[in-house]
């Protein structure tokens, strides 16, 4: 069975789908079979991410069994060991159920992947805790309102027995910042991987790429490696 990493935050805003996009492109890079499925029924962006036109079909219909997943699901040309199950913001918003996300699971599980990735919208549901989910990383930025909901976002899923990790995103020098001894210290919060702001994700944003694709030696990317690589 695929191990399924649900990319999650209490807030909005933190770079959910950033991370869900490069750390998929790092984990096919190495070798590793992925599908990125674009979850969020709010604001489907990851066409948008990569340069794509929002699908005719995708996740909605095989979420709601109009469609088999073979029909919705593309390869992603810039990697051949990655695909794409995309989302679109013309469908309107929907509200998924704990039956759903699984049959979707049994779906996309009959081709042999090695990681699926699902980038979800910000907030908790019932359905987060659906059983195909083996992880969620919980992305945060390193400000304290952040980390605090997060915190919460972390004690729901670690009561409901879903391993969970935190993931700080866009990681300055700032003073106000929270590093990850004194999150540990103040929230008993332990932090996974440390990804830095980086003049290369606003460029691969332009660029409608990954930013692991377009310079792996960029401070960001490098972390995303090292974090896919915590995966093999």
């Amino acid at each position: 069975m695929p191990y399924v990493i649900r990319i999650s935050s209490k807030k909005g805003g933190v770079g959910k789908t950033t991370v869900s996009v490069n750390l998929s492109a790092a984990l096919a890079s190495l070798g590793k079979k992925v599908i990125l499925v674009d979850g969020d029924p709010t604001n489907a962006n990851v066409a948008d991410f990569l340069g794509l036109e929002d699908p005719k079909v995708g996740f909605k219909d095989i979420l709601f069994n109009k469609l088999d997943a073979e029909l919705g699901i593309m390869p992603y040309k810039a990697l051949p060991k990655l695909d794409l199950l995309l989302g679109s913001d013309n469908v309107g918003t929907y509200a998924p159920n704990s039956e759903q996300i699984v049959h979707f699971g049994q779906q996309v599980a009959k081709f042999d992947y090695d990681y699926i990735i699902v980038d979800t919208p910000p907030g908790f549901f019932v359905h987060d805790l659906a059983p195909i989910y083996k992880e969620s990383l919980i992305i945060s930025t390193p400000q304290e309102p952040t980390i605090a909901s997060n915190k919460k976002l972390s004690e729901m899923y670690s009561g409901d027995a879903l391993q969970n990790h935190l993931v700080l995103n866009r990681v300055g020098s700032n003073s106000y910042e929270l590093r990850p001894d004194a999150i540990r210290e103040m929230y008993g919060f332990d932090v996974m991987a440390v990804l830095p702001e980086d003049e290369i994700v606003p460029r691969s944003i332009a660029a409608k790429m990954p930013a692991y694709l377009l310079d792996k030696t960029a401070r960001f990317c490098v972390a995303i490696e090292a974090l896919a690589k915590r995966y093999m």
